[in-house]
């Protein structure tokens, strides 16, 4: 498949030097760009901003960082016979995270938190070659998905003048072959030490149409006052441990030492005490976005029986058919543990979870683990879509009647069933961590039993 064309961008003479990052402390860095997943009448459009700012330089070289990732998208499918409505259907799913990192001048990146969206971070900042000869001669290095993706320097690249032009490729190794290909393409001005441009190109395998693109660009560098980067340190420092706190409430309802009601209501005091502490809009709206999370979760536990009833029970019975047809029962993953993920492509939170729970799958290949995603959709082929654009690496089941059995009270939902078929963990709604949580039951599941 053919990248896309961009525009190099030529160095400031006489301010040149090999391959590294030059980052300013006191600037902010806005870059722009658009993703496309698909084409036609199915595809997903969004417009990513990424704004970061270089707070401090650290004794061992490397930059503090302070990130803001903003990504918002539209879905749009065409009406078809199988939807519901029978009229065509928008789904906007917006991204707003904000979140640190330590930058060292090769591209190393170190102490991400979890917030900072690393994913997206690695395409502005990849991990460049030692030196002129290996840029020619190519190098590779590992991306935070755990993928490794080879470089090599093209020769519309001038390294005397300082401009570089890098192609990478990142071969597919989804278990179930469905991601096929990776492309990108990489500007970097030696002069400013940055990334300027950043294209790339998916085409996926195992007999599926189309792919995904996106494109991000340097638009902006300006210096920012002092004392603003040092509110915003001290402001990003309390936002990540509000997110901390308001994470581990949701590990204990979800290992059953607590109720969600009593979760839900120290989560909403923490974060309107800490709220009420800090100014800056960059990081104000994160707590009114946490805050209005955690009021739509009340909403969903307010009355009845949800999935933490189940909690150290047997897991409810069930069979159904995947995406294909294929028959799958409970029964099959005895002697497994086994995490089901309740999903539909209606809820926004639902698919931005779907890459951790990729990451899980991986974590646990070849182990007595499996992940299963279970979709409540009534049209098959939305999950299919979000299949196909996000690539996931696990087996799908239809689901509607098992949202029901395990009281999910809407998506995303992640359920943790050990060997015996009894329930052992519940994690209700979006969360930034939840990766880290599940793995920490399943982990415990693993030591209770040595």
């Amino acid at each position: 498949m053919a990248v896309v064309a961009v525009t190099t961008v030529a160095a400031r003479a006489g301010d040149v030097h090999s391959l590294t990052y030059k980052l300013k402390v006191g600037q902010e860095y806005v870059y722009e760009g658009s993703t496309q997943i698909g084409s036609g009448p199915d595809s997903v459009k969004a417009t990513d901003r990424t704004t970061f700012w270089v707070t401090r330089l650290n004794d061992d070289g490397s930059w503090h960082l302070v990130a803001c990732v903003k990504h918002t998208a539209a879905a749009t499918r065409t009406a078809t016979t199988a939807d519901a409505t029978g009229s065509a259907a928008a789904q906007a799913q917006d991204e707003d995270a904000l979140g640190s990192f330590e930058l060292f001048p090769d591209g190393r990146i170190a102490g991400a938190s979890a917030y900072s969206q690393e994913e997206r971070l690695g395409s502005l900042f990849i991990k460049l070659a030692a030196d002129d000869a290996e840029a020619q001669g190519g190098w590779s290095t590992p991306d935070p998905s755990g993928a490794t993706t080879s470089y090599r320097s093209t020769v519309e690249s001038d390294a005397a003048a300082g401009r570089w032009v890098f192609e990478g490729r990142r071969a597919g190794g989804s278990d179930d072959g469905l991601i096929m290909d990776t492309l990108l393409r990489v500007e970097f001005d030696g002069a400013r030490g940055v990334v300027t441009k950043f294209v790339e190109e998916d085409s996926f395998g195992a007999g599926l149409a189309g792919g995904a693109s996106s494109m991000e660009e340097l638009k902006s560098v300006r210096d920012k006052d002092s004392q603003w980067l040092d509110q915003l340190s001290r402001e990003t420092v309390a936002l990540d441990a509000a997110r901390d706190f308001v994470q581990e409430e949701g590990a204990a309802v979800g290992n059953g030492a607590c109720s969600p009601r009593e979760a839900l209501e120290k989560a909403r005091k923490q974060l309107a005490d800490a709220r009420r502490k800090v100014k800056l809009g960059v990081v104000t709206d994160q707590f009114d976005a946490m805050i209005a999370q955690v009021e739509e979760s009340s909403k969903m536990f307010g009355g009845g029986e949800t999935a933490q009833t189940l909690l150290n029970k047997p897991a409810p019975d069930w069979m159904t058919s995947d995406l294909d047809g294929n028959q799958h029962a409970l029964d099959e993953y005895k002697g497994r543990v086994l995490i089901l993920d309740f999903w539909d492509k209606n809820c926004a939170l639902c698919v931005l979870d779907i890459p951790q729970v990729m990451d899980i799958a991986r974590h646990y290949a070849g182990k007595l683990v499996a992940v299963v995603g279970v979709n409540t959709d009534p049209n098959e082929n939305d999950a299919r879509l979000v299949m196909e654009a996000l690539k996931v690496n696990y087996p799908m089941v239809r689901g509607a009647e098992l949202a029901e059995k395990y009281k999910t009270c809407g998506c995303p939902m992640l359920v943790v069933i050990d060997a015996k078929g009894i329930v052992r963990g519940c994690f209700a709604g979006n969360s930034a961590v939840l990766r880290e949580e599940a793995i920490k039951t399943v982990d415990g599941l693993f030591s209770s039993d040595d």
